[in-house]
């Protein structure tokens, strides 16, 4: 009986080894998160002049969750919709922290049209979505 009780101990504290070697527990998971257009981002992160219509130009992408990221990598797709299709039109991988829980940059956007502006991590089981944005560029 002891022996059985043993066994089942060394088992149990694989199996919590593996999903912690595996980091896909409900401790880390995806962040929902808001994506914002805007003019600029003041100093302490926040967007200023806010909008989903822009002339072409410059233009500031703010994305926030409630929680910190806990990855080290999050993924950027921008799209350009047009006639019911999507088109990347760029995309890059953005380094953070795994305790930040927003970031925000400026984009270029020379073309007349709409985008959207996907945030992605990675995982385990693939590519998971953050959070996603539209934008009418004019």
């Amino acid at each position: 009986m002891r022996r059985k009780a043993l066994i089942t101990i060394i088992l149990m504290l694989l199996v919590i080894f593996a999903l912690a070697a595996c980091g896909e527990s409900s401790a880390t998971a995806p962040n929902t998160g808001t994506v914002t257009f805007c003019e600029s981002v003041d100093k302490d992160g926040v967007p200023v002049n806010e909008g989903t219509e822009f002339k072409a130009g410059e233009v500031y992408i703010h994305f926030e969750t409630e929680n910190p990221f806990n990855v080290i990598k999050i993924h950027q797709t921008i799209y350009r919709i047009e006639g019911g299709s999507e088109e990347i039109c760029y995309e890059q991988n953005i380094r953070v922290k795994r305790n930040w829980f927003m970031l925000w940059g400026n984009r270029e956007f020379s073309e007349p049209g709409k985008y959207r502006v996907e945030y992605t991590r990675l995982t385990n089981s693939g590519m998971v979505p953050m959070g996603e944005g539209h934008v009418m560029i004019f």
